[in-house]
């Protein structure tokens, strides 16, 4: 009877704990280790994380968050979500994130990290992210002056956008969410996070534009993509410029 229990204790710990291989990262000094758990719509009331020495730094539901270690703001994919800053030779071994969900569920992501020593001066060392770019093909607007369009770049999914931006002919980088613009509108919808309506008020809105969608891919790798577009616009005399 004894061993029944015991199996049927051991196939519920199988249930509720979702354990993953460990991932393989080389990085620099200097660098930053992203870490995240997959829980999407799950409720996670409990975030750790742990050292190669076990240690155990918590962020939810106590936010231990430092210089050194920070939990990241939810979003669709993940509810515990945690950068490792600035890591060095005493980082190497194996990460261990944590989550724990109002069920009881558990569930965990590992990785096995190696620092290298660092070949270049502090000041000329680069700390920014890998980004994986993806070009979105090209597509052509025929207009009038004064007249509007719109663009759009489709969610997919397991990659949120955090920012939106769209680059003008003159090489102007206008961000979206945050700033307003005359002839040049944030435009979302149901099936797009990053979408521009743009009225050509003038002629220095003809030409080819980018509409880029920046955010992450499975809540922890770094995503670009890029909608290049061409604006063209007829004269009175019906010659498109």
């Amino acid at each position: 009877m004894w061993s029944l229990l015991l199996l049927t204790c051991a196939v519920f710990a199988g249930v509720n704990s979702n354990a993953s291989v460990a991932s393989i990262h080389n990085l620099n000094e200097g660098e930053s280790l992203h870490t995240g758990v997959l829980t999407f719509f799950r409720n996670v009331i409990k975030c750790y994380l742990e050292t190669p020495a076990k240690t155990i730094i918590e962020f939810k539901p106590n936010n231990n968050s430092d210089e050194k270690y920070e939990l990241l703001e939810d979003n669709e994919v993940s509810q515990c979500r945690v950068t490792i800053h600035n890591v060095d030779v005493n980082d190497n071994g194996l990460w261990i994130l944590h989550s724990v969900d109002d069920g009881d569920s558990r569930s965990s992501e590992s990785y096995n990290l190696t620092v290298n020593l660092s070949q270049v001066p502090e000041e000329e060392s680069n700390s920014e992210p890998e980004v994986e770019v993806e070009y979105l093909p090209q597509q052509t607007n025929e207009t009038v002056l004064g007249g509007s369009l719109s663009m759009h770049i489709p969610d997919v999914f397991l990659v949120t956008t955090e920012t939106c931006k769209v680059i003008s002919p003159s090489g102007q980088n206008y961000d979206l969410k945050n700033d307003n613009f005359t002839g040049i509108e944030l435009h979302t919808s149901a099936v797009s996070s990053c979408g521009v309506i743009i009225t050509v008020v003038g002629e220095e809105f003809v030409g080819n534009w980018s509409l880029i969608a920046e955010g992450l891919r499975y809540g922890t790798d770094h995503i670009e993509r890029r909608l290049p577009f061409v604006i063209k616009v007829e004269d009175g005399r019906g010659v498109t410029k």
